[in-house]
């Protein structure tokens, strides 16, 4: 464990695999933690150097960012889906074996 005053820096091993993660502390003081990336794949500076950014950031919760995020790329599929299903019933696609065909 890698550790500074802001919070911790982790190898968690499960059966599946390796993965880096990160302890911090939220804007409301709150102990949180994330998962910053999976060993071999990101490198022992990389990792330690995302923690040290993450435990560097006061005012953004990156757990809160991430959600945020998702919440925007959910609502862009939903776009798209109801973009699709119109165009199905106005007939300009063919549904085939649950793929759209034009």
């Amino acid at each position: 464990m890698i550790g500074n005053a802001c919070g911790a820096l982790y190898l968690l091993k499960l059966k599946q695999g390796s993965s880096w993660r990160v302890k911090y502390r939220d804007v409301s003081s709150k102990q949180r933690e994330t998962t910053i990336g999976h060993y071999p794949w990101v490198e022992p500076k990389d990792a330690k150097q995302s923690a040290t950014h993450i435990n560097n950031i006061q005012q953004i919760d990156p757990l809160l960012e991430m959600t945020k995020q998702v919440a925007v790329l959910e609502s862009a599929l939903r776009g798209v889906q109801m973009i699709l299903r119109v165009l199905f019933l106005i007939g300009r696609y063919r549904l085939i074996g649950g793929y759209c065909y034009i």
